[in-house]
């Protein structure tokens, strides 16, 4: 996993990999702390939640931990890196303990939570914590498209109610995401249970 880091100013800066970075890896994160000391996260090419240190401005890493092994996590999404006073730092992301391809909505039937791994010694150790506990934040596949990438999604719907109903999907509703077209966000449907 590559990392720009500049020196002083900003105006150069140089790409330093770190130590068993491979393709495929993806989301990273960067948190630096007040003493300088940088906290990397990423998800891994086998989709676990990877972590280095490095103290010398990205000139040397630490070897990579998997964030997520001590509770069994399989897939994760979207790690964030934290840093604050000597030797504190956090990764939070999502992750599931169910493997497989994560990214398959047919058939992927993963349960999602919010796990934080927190340091107090400058990485050296890592403890990660469910941080939702039994109330998960999504069911089944987590879909990371990729620019000009489409995804089918399936939703159900149950309803006790009879009649006409009129079902409604918007994805982005405040255009947030700066699209080539954004008059295609929304899908609306009529349903009638009879």
């Amino acid at each position: 996993m590559p990392g720009p880091f500049h020196s002083g100013t900003g105006l150069t800066w140089a790409i330093r990999p770190v130590a068993a970075g491979s393709p495929g890896e993806s989301h990273p994160s960067v948190g630096i702390a007040d003493d300088g000391t940088v906290y990397l996260s990423w998800n891994g090419a086998d989709n676990h939640a990877f972590t280095s240190v490095s103290r010398d401005k990205g000139l040397t890493w630490s070897t990579p931990y998997d964030v997520g092994t001590q509770l069994g996590i399989q897939n994760v999404a979207f790690p964030a890196a934290v840093a604050g006073d000597s030797g504190r730092a956090a990764v939070a992301f999502l992750g599931t303990t169910t493997g497989g391809n994560s990214q398959e909505t047919d058939v992927f039937k993963g349960v999602w939570q919010l796990y934080v791994a927190s340091t107090f010694d400058g990485g050296k150790t890592w403890k990660t914590s469910n941080a939702t506990g039994a109330d998960p934040v999504q069911r089944g596949s987590i879909c990371t498209l990729a620019p000009l990438a489409s995804q089918r999604v399936d939703i159900s719907w149950t309803s006790a109610k009879k009649g006409t109903h009129v079902v409604t999907a918007v994805v982005d509703p405040t255009n947030a995401i700066a699209e080539s077209r954004e008059d295609n966000n929304k899908s609306t449907a009529t349903v009638t249970v009879k």
